[in-house]
């Protein structure tokens, strides 16, 4: 709860540009209602500028240049 306070408060309080956030959640086998469920509850909290990528930590962690410009 506290992170999500933060991030919430953070996303509102930046005068200049929007907070850009990039989500890493997937892993193999996961099931695309749960993946559809998940990624509406992350735009309710946090608006539609967010990236929802099919990406598992794994896969980010073995390469994090695939999302980090």
């Amino acid at each position: 709860m506290h992170i999500k306070y933060l991030i919430k408060r953070v996303q509102k309080n930046r005068p200049r540009q929007p907070l850009k956030i990039t989500i890493v959640n997937n892993h193999t086998g996961k099931k695309k209602l749960i993946k559809e469920e998940e990624k509406d509850r992350y735009e309710r909290f946090l608006g539609q500028a967010i990236n929802y990528t099919t990406y598992s930590f794994e896969k980010f962690a073995k390469n994090p240049g695939l999302l980090i410009a």
